[in-house]
């Protein structure tokens, strides 16, 4: 939730990775590839379907019109067991909830997207399913956010920085429909809820930041220009202990200055987000990406913190992917 409050997830390769410095660049070379792998899957994953169900092909005589009418719903899709490939993404994001102040990341990683039966790398980083049928999904995941120098935000001058946050916990999915029609499009919607425990660390030692309960309701239009592109919007809250929201907006003693009173963070509410991505299938190996969201902190618990800035935030993400290989192993899976 530093530099944003979880909207970029992925997973630290945590195993190892607290032992010496020379190791911090491959933690924070995996954390951005596993970070962006949880945007690309989404494309990924509407071509593959394509390449899995020929007859839903864009390509079709003039005397096939498009036909609309839905069949029943999905239940489920064959899709490659294992994806990599390379990815150059560019996003803007702010420094914490609710700043001002901006954190502004360039890359170029390498990713990798896994589908087993119980483990799972996508769509969010890492998860081991407990449960999943046609309607739930429930398992454990891990998810991680941006670190922040407080030195690039003025009202946090001279107060420690914000490290990378980490979290893991149970999460809920629910799908509400799922349906595809005869014209190669599919439409969805899903529910989920996460309660996660949070821990912030800068690859040399980890702290316990309490926990954070999470719900997102998610629509998913896709097979729109020819089969190539999709669309999504999601509308997303999220809830906090004392001990996150004091991570963000407390100011002890120590850090007191004129223009900064002391202030004691309560647990609560930390805001509402919405976002728009759009994904594009460029040629069968390139896929492009564009995510634009708002976190809205009207409401929030501490908004009278003197490190509590705006009651809206703007995230933006961008960027193109390369597959390099998949497998021909291929695994049936639902809602993805």
């Amino acid at each position: 939730m530093a530099a944003g409050t979880g909207q970029y997830p992925g997973l630290l390769c945590a195993t190892g990775c607290f032992l010496n410095k020379s190791s911090l660049w491959l933690c924070r070379a995996a954390l951005y590839a596993l970070m962006f792998c949880s945007t690309q899957v989404v494309a990924q994953t509407e071509a593959a379907n394509l390449a899995a169900n020929p007859a839903e092909s864009p390509a079709r005589s003039d005397a096939d019109a498009p036909d609309n009418s839905a069949e029943p719903e999905s239940a489920g899709e064959e899709l490659p067991q294992w994806e990599f490939g390379l990815a150059a993404a560019a996003l803007r994001v702010p420094a914490y909830p609710s700043s001002a102040s901006t954190s502004e990341r360039q890359f170029l990683v390498p990713w990798f997207v896994y589908r087993g039966d119980k483990v799972r790398l996508q769509d969010g980083g890492a998860k081991l399913i407990a449960l999943e049928n046609s309607r739930f999904t429930v398992d454990i995941s891990l998810a991680a956010s941006l670190n922040a120098n407080s030195e690039d935000a003025p009202l946090r001058l001279g107060m420690p920085d914000l490290d990378y946050l980490l979290e893991f916990g149970p999460k809920i999915d629910y799908r509400l429909f799922d349906q595809k029609y005869d014209s190669g499009q599919r439409r969805r919607m899903s529910w989920s809820t996460a309660l996660r425990a949070a821990i912030s660390t800068d690859f040399e030692s980890v702290e316990s930041r309490g926990t954070v309960l999470g719900t997102q309701l998610r629509y998913r239009h896709s097979g729109l220009a020819d089969g190539k592109a999709s669309v999504s919007v999601s509308l997303s809250a999220a809830w906090a202990s004392e001990k996150l929201h004091d991570y963000f907006y407390q100011v002890d003693d120590a850090f007191v200055l004129p223009e900064r009173p002391a202030f004691d963070a309560g647990a609560g509410f930390v805001g509402a987000g919405l976002r728009f991505g759009f994904s594009r299938e460029i040629n069968k190996r390139w896929s492009a990406y564009l995510s634009v969201g708002t976190a809205l902190h009207n409401g929030a618990k501490n908004r009278q913190s003197p490190l509590f800035e705006r009651d809206n935030n703007f995230t933006v993400f961008g960027g193109v992917s390369w597959e390099i290989k998949r497998s021909k192993a291929t695994i049936t899976v639902l809602g993805d």
